[in-house]
């Protein structure tokens, strides 16, 4: 039997291509955040703010005490996470006016020069150093090209591909709204709220943003204080640190099943009404919040039995808010928004 494929036919198939290569993508590409504890190990291997450390002489040994250097490393982690965070306010709006490919493309740009920088840093004689990982990472960019031309469309008469998705639902409803939208200036759609100030100014969605962001911040931070916590906790024994480091990097990969467990609970029911809704909302960040804050209470235990259950409620408290916050935020906001 003969199959034939026509162009509706492949389009089809290459968004359902798009969308799992991209599920692979996002999670190599964004994941490395949770590396950042390996690189108070790896970093003072090069020499990297090897400045700090102050060597003082004993009765038997000499002994480095690099507590600023570590400072330093953490200054530097922080930064980097901010960093992170930041660009996710005007990737929306990018989207919006120039179209994913072009936003992508943008991102591939900083993807190479991040890592480029990195290879920079001094080499040393081990079979696959830092400089070397870097350049095998930095070169992932060019896949990301590729697939941002062959997945992704922009705005632009050039090169656009042979499919869009319907962005055009509810055409009838929504043509007359940007009619007034348009003869609208925009500081008076801010005060009088029109069209996205309507749900950027909703009391109950500017508390959501504020709590979930404010939520986030421990969760986030960890990966920067783990290492130095660890160390402290096990008597400066760098083996174990090394180990329990490993633990906490694998152990970001439980993100992957949990992040849509957390969105199947939020689903339930609702389609029923508004109320289930918001009461599937309410109970996700009632149990991220108590979560959270188990979680920090454990942390502030100096002693080496908290550190696995710091590991399992970190994990289960990030996965809450980051899947949950999503769906709290498409809830509060209106269909006429997202179509």
């Amino acid at each position: 039997m003969k199959l034939s494929f026509n162009r509706t036919t492949i389009d089809e198939w290459r968004k359902w291509i798009g969308v799992i290569w991209f599920v692979i993508e996002v999670n190599l590409t964004t994941g490395n955040i949770f590396g950042f504890p390996a690189l108070f190990k790896v970093l003072p291997q090069y020499g990297v703010y090897s400045s700090y450390c102050q060597s003082s002489n004993s009765t038997n040994s000499t002994e480095h005490g690099c507590n600023q250097q570590t400072h330093q490393y953490q200054s530097a982690l922080t930064l980097g996470i901010i960093f992170f965070n930041l660009p996710s306010v005007f990737v929306g709006i990018l989207i919006d006016i120039y179209g994913a490919r072009f936003t992508k493309l943008i991102g591939i740009i900083f993807h190479v020069i991040g890592w480029l920088a990195l290879a920079l840093v001094k080499s040393d004689k081990n079979k696959l150093s830092l400089s070397q990982l870097s350049y095998i990472w930095m070169s992932y960019g060019i896949v990301m090209f590729f697939s941002a031309f062959l997945f992704l469309d922009w705005k632009f008469p050039i090169l656009n591909l042979g499919y869009t998705f319907d962005s055009k639902l509810k055409q009838t409803i929504t043509t007359p709204v940007d009619e007034v939208h348009s003869k609208t200036k925009w500081y008076e759609q801010i005060y009088r709220r029109i069209g996205l100030w309507e749900h950027l100014t909703n009391p109950l969605y500017i508390v959501v943003v504020l709590y979930l962001g404010f939520l986030l911040m421990p969760n986030i931070l960890l990966s920067v204080t783990w290492y130095p916590w660890v160390y402290y906790i096990n008597h400066n024994d760098i083996k174990i640190s090394d180990n329990y480091t490993f633990v906490f990097n694998m152990a970001a990969l439980s993100q992957i099943a949990l992040c849509p467990m957390v969105g199947f609970l939020l689903s339930f029911r609702a389609n029923r009404s508004l109320k289930q809704k918001l009461l599937n909302a309410a109970i996700a960040q009632t149990c991220s919040w108590i979560l959270n804050i188990i979680f920090c209470i454990i942390c502030m235990f100096v002693n080496s039995s908290f550190i696995i259950p710091a590991l399992i409620f970190n994990y289960i408290a990030r996965s809450a808010i980051v899947a949950g916050s999503q769906a709290v935020i498409t809830t509060l906001h209106g269909s006429s928004f997202w179509d």
